[in-house]
């Protein structure tokens, strides 16, 4: 009798090329379940910083329900006080609405009658830092989940200081810059900052500083005036690093913040300025406390989304800054208009509908459309 065996050859193993292909077919669906994965996680991230968005500006709306007035940002340290020291000064927006955020307890815990800086010259605008033997070192490293957008990766750092202050990944409005004539240059004698929030530098008061903006100053109306935009945290740790860092972060030279010029002119001077600045860029969105202009929690709204970022000289004294909104979302970033809303706008934007939307009492012929 013949057995089975002598029929049948039994198989143990897979052959090489057998092999092969299974790992080729395990590459391939790896290959598209991988960036599949990724973007589900994005649109999870997208969301979170939209809401974030809408958070803030209920808060931003209840401090103007409350006080009559918007947010204002200390661009500068407060008055000396005779004693060594100085008044409130530099501190942001972003601090002012934390009682709306329910984060009341770490709002009262701030000490708004001092300094919030560890410098109180006011020629000493470019070395702001906060120490961890500040009054308010504990507060200033307290990190505020909604501040942050989770797309955005910022990382712990003691660039703004010992005390290690918390990031941000927001600005707030402060419209065209102080010198701009305009879309058009139609503005022959150039005024007040036409954005959202007030900004008030109390040892160097700039003429173009309105320190309180209230609803009745929005003529061009809530729904078509941006109040928010986002933008990345610097991860660089010193200005050499920089050029290493997303090109988004890098500050360029835009000229002085005395010239005057139309926002295409300020657009143009920004787009072909050489060789980014580190000095100045290292600070973008280190301590959401901070009023300092060089932090970048404040912003005139020239560059369109995702392109530079530049600053005036001046600026660094009252938040005559250039800085343009980035974000890590595909093809755009988002916005929190002064009416509450949050809008998604794409990298390929109208820049003369932006321009018109960054100001709020631009009398634009048309209604912008974001």
């Amino acid at each position: 009798m013949k057995t089975t065996t002598g029929f049948f050859k039994s198989r143990y193993a897979f052959t090489l090329v057998e092999l092969l292909v299974v790992v080729a077919i395990i590459g391939v669906l790896v290959g598209l379940t991988v960036p599949a994965i990724q973007a589900v996680r994005e649109s999870a991230r997208k969301t979170q910083c939209a809401n974030n968005l809408k958070q803030i500006g209920l808060a931003i709306g209840s401090h103007q329900s409350h006080l009559g007035h918007f947010p204002t940002v200390l661009t500068g340290p407060g008055q000396p006080d005779g004693r060594g020291g100085c008044g409130a000064g530099y501190f942001s927006w972003l601090a002012r609405i934390l009682p709306y955020l329910e984060q009341k307890a770490l709002y009262e815990s701030i000490n708004f009658r001092v300094n919030m800086a560890d410098q109180c010259d006011a020629q000493s605008a470019m070395r702001v830092t906060i120490s961890a033997e500040h009054p308010n070192a504990v507060a200033a490293a307290t990190s505020v989940a909604v501040f942050i957008c989770p797309s955005d990766s910022p990382r712990d750092s003691d660039v703004m200081g010992t005390a290690r202050p918390a990031p941000s990944s927001y600005m707030g409005n402060l419209g065209w810059p102080a010198y701009s004539t305009g879309i058009e240059g139609q503005e022959r004698q150039p005024g007040r900052h036409n954005g959202l929030f007030g900004a008030w530098n109390p040892a160097m008061p700039a003429p173009w500083h309105l320190q309180q903006v209230k609803p009745r100053d929005v003529t061009d109306g809530l729904s078509s005036t941006v109040a928010v935009v986002e933008r990345l945290i610097v991860r660089a740790e010193a200005p050499g690093g920089i050029l290493a860092d997303d090109p988004r972060v890098r500050w360029y030279c835009g000229g002085s913040s005395m010239r005057k010029a139309t926002l295409q002119q300020y657009q143009r001077a920004c787009t072909v300025a050489p060789n980014p600045d580190g000095t100045v860029s290292i600070f973008q969105g280190r301590a959401w406390i901070s009023g300092w202009p060089l932090a970048a929690n404040a912003y005139t709204h020239v560059m369109t989304p995702n392109t530079r970022s530049c600053f005036l000289h001046g600026g660094e004294y009252d938040g005559n800054l250039m800085v343009g909104p980035s974000s890590r979302h595909p093809g755009g970033v988002h916005l929190l208009m002064a009416d509450g809303r949050v809008t998604f706008v794409t990298d390929e934007v109208d820049t003369i509908v932006w321009w018109a939307a960054g100001s709020r009492d631009g009398e634009e012929s048309f209604v912008p459309s974001l």
